[in-house]
């Protein structure tokens, strides 16, 4: 193929998928939502991967997200987890995103794993996009700004069923 015929076809291409190219960019952001809420709320009781996952987290969101890292550690929020040995899942079901003011609204549900019941909390977050230059830590080159929590409440508590004796037989 020639190479002015190269350009022709890309354009073709290019206008073939525009809507395709929307959608991609939104599967894009909604992925970027959904990792920043998995650091912040996948929380197993192993106080290394929580500063681990809380310092890749911090180079994704502006002074919001560390202050609500900060009111958490303040209120023993993350000893908690390791005392208990709680572990944290999080489980996104949607992702709302506004393309023209670059705001979104994340969805998810988050179970509490404990010793004696598992907890299953409803979670809804909202912030806005900033473009950023890419950086090695923050290589989609957006910050999550303006991030709040605007519900965070109990669903459904059940208990663990007993565990059986695993004693062997005689």
């Amino acid at each position: 193929m020639s190479s002015h015929k190269l350009p022709l076809l890309c354009l073709f291409c290019y206008l073939l998928n525009f809507k395709n190219i929307y959608l991609i960019k939104l599967q894009i952001l909604s992925l970027f939502a959904k990792k920043v809420h998995h650091y912040f709320f996948t929380l197993p009781p192993d106080d290394k991967y929580i500063r681990y996952t809380m310092e890749k987290a911090m180079y994704l969101v502006d002074e919001t997200g560390l202050a609500q890292y900060n009111t958490l550690k303040e209120k023993g929020f993350y000893s908690n987890i390791l005392g208990t040995s709680s572990v944290f899942s999080i489980y996104c079901d949607s992702v709302a995103f506004n393309k023209e003011k670059m705001e979104f609204t994340y969805y998810g549900r988050q179970r509490i794993e404990r010793r004696s019941n598992i907890l299953m909390r409803e979670l809804v977050t909202a912030g806005q996009l900033k473009r950023v230059p890419r950086t090695e830590n923050n290589p989609h080159g957006l910050l999550i700004v303006n991030w709040r929590t605007l519900l965070n409440k109990d669903i459904e508590q059940r208990k663990h069923p007993p565990e059986k004796s695993v004693l062997p037989r005689k």
